[in-house]
Parts: structure tokens; sequence; C-alpha cells
């Protein structure tokens, strides 16, 4: 979605409402959110993305952290080198 613009921004508030999770929960960091909906969202997500032209939105993966510096995740490696 291109959330930057209106039509982005209420795309994505429709497919958030599609997904079943409430307002309150979505503005709020996903570390905060209620342990039952984190649980579930991933499920609902790879559900309805579909709808909304997300396949294959999730990935398996691992990140790394040497001491107190930045996270490193696999992912984002090959991105920086391109």
């Amino acid at each position: 979605f291109r959330v930057w613009t209106v039509k982005g921004q209420k795309k994505l508030q429709e497919f958030l409402a599609d997904l079943g999770i409430p307002l309150s929960q979505c503005k709020q960091k996903f570390s905060c959110m209620d342990i039952e909906t984190k649980a579930n969202v991933q499920q609902w997500v790879e559900d309805l993305g579909g709808k909304y032209g997300l396949e294959d939105i999730s990935r398996s993966s691992f990140c790394t952290q040497f001491g107190f510096c930045n996270k490193t995740c696999a992912e984002d490696m090959p991105l920086c080198l391109t």
C-alpha cells in the first residue's frame, strides 16, 4: 500500500478492518499488542493477503546481533549489496 497517499491509507485501514483487528490495537506497536492478536495476525494476513495482492508476504529468516550493535536480518543483506 502507498500509505503516504490518502487512497493508500484508506486501503490499509480497509485491510486492517477485514483482518478484524480493533483500531486500538492497530495504533499500537506490534510488541505492545494483545498476545492473542499477535499470535493470529500472521495467519490472518496470509489468508486475506490475496484479496489485496499480497501473495507470499511472510518468509522465514533470521536476525543476528553482536553485543550492543544494530540487528542485521538475513534478508536485508542482499538488498544492501545491490
